[in-house]
């Protein structure tokens, strides 16, 4: 069996984070996370090794433009997901150029953050499921 790919999670919302380790722990990911942007720098820096790096934009006092810049410099082939609210173009722009492989909108739902991290790891994407009756797929929405 290959090693369980290493997630570091970033986001100032621990509702975010409470409900994405969970849901990715149970596909076989190991998450770490933070709800600072330089907690999450500094064990960029460190010696852990992490596969993917999923960022907030909105956080303070270090946002995550900042946080992808600095996994730049340190980590330049880590794959960078964006997941936030704000899509506005010049955000989604700057985080393009400094270096994100994926944005995605929040809310986020089941398969919109599933399958780009199966994608980053080149794992085949889940099929379309169909959701239960009165299950609704916005499982948050911070």
């Amino acid at each position: 069996m290959p090693p369980m790919k290493r997630i570091l999670l970033v986001d100032d919302k621990d509702d975010v984070i409470d409900m994405l380790t969970v849901v990715l722990g149970r596909y076989g990911y190991h998450v770490t996370a933070f709800m600072e942007g330089q907690a999450a720098l500094d064990a960029l820096r460190g010696d852990d090794p992490f596969d993917l790096l999923i960022v907030d934009i909105r956080m303070a006092p270090v946002n995550g433009l900042e946080v992808i810049a600095g996994a730049r410099d340190c980590r330049p082939a880590i794959p960078i997901l964006v997941i936030s609210a704000y899509d506005d173009p010049e955000t989604v722009e700057r985080a393009f150029e400094l270096g994100c492989t994926k944005f995605i909108k929040k809310p986020l739902y089941l398969l919109t953050i599933v399958n780009p991290i199966r994608e980053a790891f080149g794992e085949e994407p889940l099929p379309e499921i169909e959701l239960p009756d009165g299950f609704d797929e916005n499982w948050f929405s911070s």
